[in-house]
């Protein structure tokens, strides 16, 4: 992307009135962000469902935004923090895919955003000793696949998690409701420094310096059940931010975990009734995870041992793509294109132009619903 389509880009972002599904609308409409800029009042208003408001608060915040948004990445820059705009390739494919994507992403660290396993970790700030061990245990038993740990710095389990990923050398990525360079709670920052060092990151959609507020976090919580493959609640009461992700999530057909707990329990109440409401699968152990998400170790290889004789690709004279995604489906069974491209890293584009070559050869066949499997 040039300097200026990320300029303009970016400067979208501090017009009032214009969220990042209007903003990605614009952009779709008009081609670009920078001709978004060039467009007259008039212009802008013929586009569909942009009336005179918006239009005049692009027109008036036009120089304004623009300033900002050039102070903006000379401070990203300053800081060493990366600006990742939804168009990027190393935008995370896990969140590009969603209806309510971010427009972008501020990230300080090193983490890989489009890891090939990740595990969202939530739950109550008032955790019990029971649910900060049962959140150890998740993250140590789990470490050899290696998966990367999502959740919020909050008080509670999810600070947890991020201390058992430090523990264990696991990566961890911190999504906050707050700037990247505002560290909340305070008193994580030394959690904060030390998974940084271990190859972690903070990642936020707001811009830098933004203070925390209570309203900001329900967006902060797509975020974390975007970029999870799939979410272990360890302990939640009957309302809160936990329970706000888990619905979030299962919105995202993402599998859902809840550890049950003590009927007892008001921290377990929120757990429970997930359960009983179907949105959430019991956790018993990390086997349930393993199993739900097809993890196990010849997942590096995406080929399972029981593709070992005829079927395996190498059998078949497949290569580059083609092979990637044949191991992909054999490994993991019914998937959607969407799915398909997370998985592999390759452009939507290039997975559909390569199944229809898979299914032209009758080793892959289509299914309702844009899913796909080897035939």
């Amino acid at each position: 992307m040039s300097t200026d389509e990320r300029l303009h880009t970016l400067a979208l972002s501090f017009v009032p009135g214009i969220g990042h599904k209007i903003a990605k609308y614009l952009i779709a409409s008009c081609e670009s962000a920078v001709k978004i800029w060039q467009k007259t009042p008039a212009q802008i208003q013929k586009i569909p469902d942009i009336g005179p408001k918006l239009s005049k608060g692009l027109i008036e915040n036009r120089e304004k935004s623009l300033l900002r948004a050039e102070e903006e990445l000379r401070k990203a820059s300053d800081m060493g923090v990366k600006l990742l705009l939804y168009t990027d390739e190393d935008f995370p494919n896990r969140l590009k895919i969603l209806p309510d994507s971010p427009l972008l992403l501020y990230v300080r660290g090193e983490a890989n955003l489009n890891m090939p396993k990740s595990l969202g970790i939530v739950g109550t700030r008032k955790a019990s000793a029971y649910g900060k061990s049962i959140t150890e245990q998740i993250v140590a038993n789990l470490t050899h696949f290696k998966p990367t740990v999502v959740s919020g710095l909050a008080y509670g389990i999810d600070i947890q998690a991020h201390k058992s990923c430090i523990a264990h050398q696991v990566p961890t990525v911190a999504v906050l409701a707050c700037g990247v360079d505002v560290i909340y709670p305070l008193v994580h920052t030394s959690y904060v420094e030390a998974f940084l060092a271990q190859g972690g990151a903070l990642v936020s959609e707001r811009a830098l310096g933004t203070p925390p507020d209570s309203a900001l976090f329900p967006s902060r919580n797509r975020i974390i059940a975007g970029l999870s493959d799939a979410l272990v609640v360890v302990e939640a009461a009957e309302k809160g931010g936990a329970l706000i992700t888990a619905d979030i999530a299962f919105s995202y057909d993402r599998e859902v975990f809840a550890v049950p707990g003590n009927l007892g329990s008001n921290t377990s109440v929120g757990c429970n009734k997930l359960i009983q409401q179907q949105k959430a699968t019991i956790y018993t152990s990390n086997k349930d995870i393993e199993e739900a998400l097809k993890w196990d170790m010849s997942d590096y290889k995406l080929v399972p041992k029981k593709l070992q004789g005829a079927l395996k690709s190498e059998n078949l004279n497949l290569e580059g793509a083609e092979k990637l995604i044949f191991d992909l489906l054999s490994h993991k069974g019914k998937l959607q294109i969407d799915e398909i491209a997370i998985y592999t890293q390759l452009p939507i584009s290039t997975v559909g132009a390569k199944l229809f070559e898979l299914e032209l050869k009758n080793l892959v066949k289509t299914l309702p619903w844009k899913h796909y499997e080897l035939a």
